[in-house]
């Protein structure tokens, strides 16, 4: 319990019975690192270090007692990549960041093999290693009005999968041949970019993607699990958001975020295809003549489409009808021109 700013990141790790949770100091944005013992109640600051700023950068079942974190411990511009041992609280510098690293993805041995870092102009490359000692190479260029980045490791370390919209009109889901450097496409959509990735925990198989068109929709790419994202879709209506709820990939926590009332949550028992209600995340909004947001599209002059979401109001005595007889009245905000972009009038 933190009385004076609440606790807003925590994450459980792969040790029985211990969390993580991160927290500055009074506001001033240099997060550490703090393990929890669920059973004895101790905290520690994993990260002891004044005026550091501490980030997870990746746990795993394998290597259950170490995770790795990002710090700014040697330069304030840079985060470095240490190994924390959970168990003693050591931690040892694992991955330099020559300067212009932004992210770090490792494989299934919790090893960094690959980062996306910034380039001059704007842009990104993404990196990849056979192992730490080796040097970086760059596989990919994405030049700045391109975006993409590395996900995850296959469980041998063979594939590295990333999203990148080179290429592509939108952003798309893509494997590497770490042996033989050929690309291929795993998931796409031509007009929306791949929003998230369903990952087996220990297989590290990716087995479903979701794309945010007018709303959250999901791609099963393993059939094995085609029937539970089914059975999912029925339990009720709103956004399916899934992640898993243990290793054994038999319980799964759904929540369903809806446009007229809280985020609802469940647990998901695959072995019995039942989903059984938890909580809402917001018990007041329950039950309030709350109204549904309507998708609309429309073309622009230049001839793309622009997506929208329309809001009416639920019929009421006190907002009534236009003075015409018609539509009820429009509450228009009309963006501020900047200096930069105001024309001729």
């Amino acid at each position: 319990a933190d009385p004076k700013r609440g606790i807003r990141s925590y994450f459980w790790t792969y040790e029985p019975d211990k969390l993580i949770y991160a927290q500055d100091a009074d506001g001033d944005e240099n997060y550490h690192l703090y393990l929890v013992d669920v059973v004895s109640k101790k905290t520690r600051d994993l990260t002891p270090f004044p005026q550091v700023r501490a980030q997870v950068v990746a746990v795993e079942p394998k290597v259950p007692f170490q995770i790795l974190a990002g710090m700014n411990k040697e330069d304030p511009r840079k985060h470095d990549v240490y190994r924390i041992d959970l168990r003693d609280g050591q931690a040892t510098l694992d991955t330099k960041n020559p300067g212009n690293v932004i992210g770090w993805t490792t494989d299934a041995d919790l090893t960094v093999r690959a980062a996306l870092a910034s380039t001059p102009d704007g842009g990104h490359e993404i990196w990849l290693r056979a192992a730490p000692q080796d040097p970086w190479k760059t596989i990919l260029v994405i030049e700045p009005d391109d975006q993409g980045g590395p996900v995850d490791f296959s469980e041998d370390g063979r594939t590295l999968y990333y999203v990148s919209t080179v290429n592509a009109n939108a952003e798309r889901l893509m494997r590497r041949d770490v042996d033989t450097g050929q690309d291929s496409v795993v998931a796409e959509d031509p007009e929306y970019d791949v929003s998230g990735t369903f990952v087996h925990p220990l297989t590290r198989k990716i087995q479903a993607v979701s794309f945010y068109k007018d709303k959250l929709v999901w791609q099963v790419l393993d059939p094995s699990i085609a029937a539970d994202f089914e059975k999912l879709s029925t339990v009720r209506h709103g956004e399916l958001h899934v992640s898993r709820g243990d290793l054994k990939d038999r319980l799964w926590l759904a929540s369903y975020v809806v446009d007229d009332g809280p985020v609802y949550y469940y647990v998901y028992d695959r072995s019995s295809k039942l989903a059984t209600f938890l909580f809402s995340q917001r018990q007041a909004l329950e039950g309030l003549p709350l109204v549904s947001m309507k998708p609309i599209s429309f073309t622009s002059r230049d001839g793309l489409t622009i997506h929208g979401y329309l809001t009416l109001p639920a019929p009421s005595p006190l907002m009534g009808e236009g003075r015409d007889g018609g539509a009820p009245p429009t509450s228009v905000l009309p963006h501020p021109a900047t200096e930069a972009s105001a024309g001729p009038p």
